[in-house]
This record gives C-alpha cells, structure tokens and sequence, in this order.
C-alpha cells in the first residue's frame, strides 16, 4: 500500500512500524470522516507552506493515480470482454423463403 500517509512518512524519512502505520491511518480516517470543512480549512491554514506543498502534491498525486487505475480496470474489463465475444459461435440467422405453393400463416394476423 502506498497512500498519502507513506508517501508523507516516504518525504519525512520518518520510520514507522507496521502497527504504528496502522493507526496512523486509523486516525486519519476516522478524522476525514468527523471533520467539517471549515475545520478542515482552518487546520490547513495552520500547517507551514512547505506542508502545505506536499500535502497538495500528494492529493494531486492520488487523484490522478485513482483515475489511471480506473481507466486499467476498464480497459482490461473492455478487452477481455472483446477477447471473449470472439469465442461467442457466428450463427447467422437462416432466411426461410416462402415455398410455392405453401400458404404464408402467420399466427399474429389471425
């Protein structure tokens, strides 16, 4: 997994054990989901520009690495489809001409 969280410690160079990792993302989600937005904009007023930056960088970073991986998922979704259509049998539908002869019933002009 390489969210925001490690690509912040990742930036940091802060080392941090997997149970650590854990509740930091924890505490980060449960925090996204508590918070307002003015809240959310007052705490981002508080952070020093160079975090700012980074925090900024990450989310434009995950917003854009959220959409390629939609597109593989489609794409791959979109080319196995094709790959099986191809296996689908070519039965065209078989015309019946009329006989000579043979009067045309159809059952729906009766």
């Amino acid at each position: 997994m390489d969210g925001v969280p490690d690509g912040v410690l990742r930036y940091d160079g802060i080392q941090v054990s997997n149970q650590e990792r854990t509740q930091i993302v924890v505490a980060l989600e449960d925090a996204r989901e508590t918070i307002t937005a003015i809240e959310r904009e007052e705490f981002y007023a508080t952070l020093p520009p160079n975090v700012q930056q980074q925090l900024d960088q990450f989310l434009d970073t995950s917003i854009v690495t959220a959409m390629q991986d939609t597109l593989l998922i489609i794409g791959s979704l979109l080319v196995m489809m094709l790959l099986l259509a191809s296996f689908l049998p070519n039965v065209a539908q078989k015309q019946v001409l009329p006989v000579k002869g043979v009067p045309d019933v159809h059952p729906e002009s009766t």
